[in-house]
């Protein structure tokens, strides 16, 4: 089977501003929740997406062995929401 080049499809300039979408998306749906036609529900809608398609573009450079490219595009974003919300607990 051959395989196909590792081509990155995500920007270096583009990762912070999806690492910021990963970290606020679950408070941005707990907001929108209450009345699904708000704003903030959609923009949280726009922020799984774009995580989810960061993370899969993650497990796709594990498995040509980037494993910088991993920990930027999956590991980052799957802790940041995570850490945010125990952050959270702990402080209330």
């Amino acid at each position: 089977m051959r395989r196909e080049p590792y081509k990155r499809k995500i920007g270096v300039m583009l990762v912070p501003h999806l690492w910021i979408g990963a970290t606020i998306w679950p408070t941005l749906l707990y907001l929108g929740l209450s009345d699904l036609t708000e704003f903030y529900f959609y923009l949280s809608l726009f922020f799984i997406g774009s995580t989810a398609f960061c993370i899969h573009q993650g497990w796709y450079a594990f498995k040509h062995g980037e494993y910088s490219d991993f920990a930027v595009l999956a590991v980052v974003p799957i802790l940041l929401p995570m850490l945010l919300f125990a952050w959270y607990l702990m402080r209330n």
